[in-house]
């Protein structure tokens, strides 16, 4: 028996710790989990690079660490839930999803999230979305115009996920076993930090901070991640940010032409002027995003149409991918149990294992325009590996000499 978990370890810290402790009391089984790669799924870049926070990740107790496409790690609720649990059940070897909710109530989110199959609700709910409404918003008020459900449980960011996880598995008809791990104390966005478990938005905002100093955080970060982390700030104390990338972001906004701009996902309506206008006169992303959002545009969806225009990822492009899915698994790191993981995987997956990106795709062939749908999915993440790094004044090509961690 194999579990799965899909997660971002932004970072890796005691809540995490917590569930994967509480998986291990329950299955007694090797945790192979996906994870987003250096962009997360609300459009920043991670405060430390896929390589570091999945090597957090199995000195913290699981096995195996595989990266979720950069394509579904900056996307919706929807997208992104989808894309983690196709490709944890392409593997062939995957028994269980476990996942964090604010509620232990697996009963209610099934029926939500079966809800949302409906053709009413459905309709409903794109009909919220067209209007501009945050993506939560959209759930609840297109499910309580049907269902009488408390909006504080649709309301909740790791609630939708849930939802999305469990309508996925339904709608692919995947044969994953689906289980709650209720959420301990400390909330998705508690921004302070008390007893010993912070939110990773509370701990991020530490490390980001011009006075930093681990040991502030240390009570609610595990002892192993905690030596990572300050080997990490001692070499590099800079935490990688889109703000630094400002400069980049401007001339192509500035200079794009409105039919290009129109051409990157979550862009509509006019949005593209917007941002045209704002980069004209912005001299920082955040004034560009202050700028622009709206209730039609949340922050969220905003900072994920920047992120897609550094990587230039087309709709048409974009719309494919998430009707083919993950077309590779990507090892990140691994233990002992993940390398036989790996070795059984490789027998009963749908999909390749990649270890080595040169064996699909060499540096010159990203800028091709004849890819297949695998070489261009897997381009966007070696795009994104670049992108993240030059923001840090790192050279590019990481993804092709970085090899999987294997952790004792």
């Amino acid at each position: 028996m194999t579990t799965g978990i899909i997660a971002e370890y932004n970072p890796f810290h005691n809540g995490h710790k917590y569930q994967i402790n509480k998986i291990k009391e329950k299955f007694n089984s090797p945790i192979i989990c996906v994870m987003s790669g250096n962009f997360v799924q609300r459009g920043d870049m991670a405060v430390f690079n896929k390589w570091q926070r999945a090597e957090m990740a199995i000195k913290g107790g699981a096995s195996l660490v595989l990266e979720l496409p950069t394509v579904f790690a900056v996307s919706s609720a929807e997208n992104f839930a989808a894309g983690a649990v196709r490709l944890l059940s392409s593997l062939g070897i995957v028994d269980n999803l476990c996942f964090g909710a604010e509620t232990a109530d697996q009963t209610l989110l099934t029926t939500l999230s079966q809800a949302l199959t409906q053709p009413a609700i459905a309709s409903e709910f794109q009909k919220n979305l067209k209007q501009g409404l945050p993506y939560a918003l959209a759930l609840s008020n297109a499910i309580n115009k049907i269902l009488r459900i408390d909006k504080n449980i649709l309301s909740a960011p790791n609630n939708i996920l849930g939802i999305e996880y469990l309508k996925a598995i339904n709608q692919y008809k995947l044969p994953l076993q689906p289980y709650i791990i209720t959420r301990k104390e400390a909330q998705h966005h508690d921004q302070t930090i008390s007893g010993e478990i912070a939110s990773a938005t509370a701990i991020r905002n530490f490390l980001t901070s011009p006075t930093t100093n681990l040991a502030s955080i240390s009570k609610v970060i595990p002892s192993t991640s905690q030596t990572i982390i300050k080997n990490l700030l001692q070499h590099s104390p800079a935490i990688p940010s889109v703000e630094n990338l400002a400069q980049q972001l401007f001339y192509f906004l500035r200079t794009a032409t409105s039919l290009t701009l129109q051409d990157i996902p979550y862009i509509s309506e006019g949005l593209e002027h917007k941002l045209h206008k704002a980069a004209g006169t912005a001299t920082t992303i955040e004034q560009l995003l202050s700028n622009v959002k709206s209730k039609r545009y949340p922050l969220t969806r905003l900072k994920r149409i920047l992120i897609h225009c550094l990587l230039q990822t087309s709709k048409k492009d974009f719309h494919n991918f998430n009707t083919i899915g993950p077309q590779y698994a990507r090892i990140l790191a691994f233990d002992d149990t993940g390398r036989d993981l790996i070795k059984t995987s490789k027998k009963t997956a749908t999909i390749p294992l990649i270890s080595k990106p040169t064996k699909f795709i060499n540096s010159n062939d990203i800028f091709q325009h004849q890819l297949s749908p695998l070489q261009k999915m897997l381009a966007i993440d070696i795009k994104a590996t670049d992108i993240y790094n030059l923001s840090q004044n790192k050279p590019s090509g990481a993804d092709f000499v970085t090899s999987p961690l294997y952790c004792t």
